[in-house]
């Protein structure tokens, strides 16, 4: 009869989830696990407003891109291969607005250590189609949360390189164009 009862507390104790699988939601960076130092001077470079060079080898590029983006993303195609990675549509809240978002990445090696990545974000805000009906539609809205910043600084952090200045469509000013109002 003990070695039941032993047998019950120890299943018991081993199926409860650990505290680290309960920070899923946590916001803070994606921590580096090699815990290296930066590098002195070595940043990822801005080609244009959604390229980027890394002074790094493709693959380990492609496992820090995995490893950053599982924790916030479900993927919709992943493909080591060609350097193909897409999410699905993510919903959040930016104040009273509604948003979506997915984000896209094309990785290529331009030798052992260098590589280009080709970043998209797609940004969508729900909006009314006119005062008297209920019909919102999704429709393209500028990126205020910022994401390929986030997703950069975490990749130079996880590659131990220096964070980079991101210049591109997240950092210019709104459109002019009158809009109707978010939902």
């Amino acid at each position: 009869m003990n070695f039941l009862w032993m047998l019950v507390f120890f299943l018991s104790i081993a199926c409860v989830p650990s505290l680290e699988n309960l920070k899923k939601y946590q916001t803070s960076p994606v921590e580096n696990s090699q815990n290296a130092t930066q590098q002195e001077g070595v940043t990822i470079q801005q080609l244009s407003d959604s390229q980027y060079k890394i002074p790094a080898n493709a693959l380990n590029v492609w496992d820090a891109l995995v490893e950053i983006l599982i924790h916030n993303y479900n993927f919709s195609l992943l493909n080591k291969e060609l350097g193909i990675l897409t999410t699905e549509w993510d919903s959040y809240y930016v104040g009273q607005d509604i948003y979506r978002n997915k984000v896209s990445i094309h990785l290529r090696s331009l030798s052992n250590y260098e590589s280009t990545i080709a970043f998209r974000n797609n940004v969508e805000a729900l909006y009314k189609t006119s005062p008297t009906t209920y019909q919102p539609v999704w429709v393209p809205s500028e990126d205020k949360s910022a994401e390929i910043k986030r997703i950069l600084g975490n990749l130079a952090s996880m590659l131990n390189l220096k964070s980079p200045r991101v210049t591109s469509e997240d950092s210019r000013p709104p459109e002019t164009t009158p809009r109707q109002k978010p939902l």
